[in-house]
């Protein structure tokens, strides 16, 4: 399991590095692409990748704390009858 997520997270840092770039990419070009139908800035709807793999990646790392301290707490208050 913990390999499987280490993948994952490592999987997570590339699109993270990949979107900022696009994401600053897209701010350095003279010309802005615009949403046809929205009439949004693509630069701004593109940025999600990198927020949203980011946050996979602190939601992993919460997950392994909690873990990491509810096994410490578990050790700790052993009953012995």
């Amino acid at each position: 399991m913990v390999i499987s997520d280490l993948i994952w997270f490592a999987f997570n840092c590339v699109v993270i590095y990949t979107g900022l770039k696009l994401f600053m990419d897209m701010g350095a070009s003279n010309r802005t692409q615009i949403s046809p139908v929205l009439g949004w800035n693509l630069k701004y709807v593109y940025a999600i990748l990198p927020i949203g793999f980011l946050l996979m990646n602190i939601r992993m790392i919460q997950n392994y704390c909690l873990s990491y301290l509810d096994k410490k707490n578990q050790r700790g208050n052993v009953n012995v009858s």
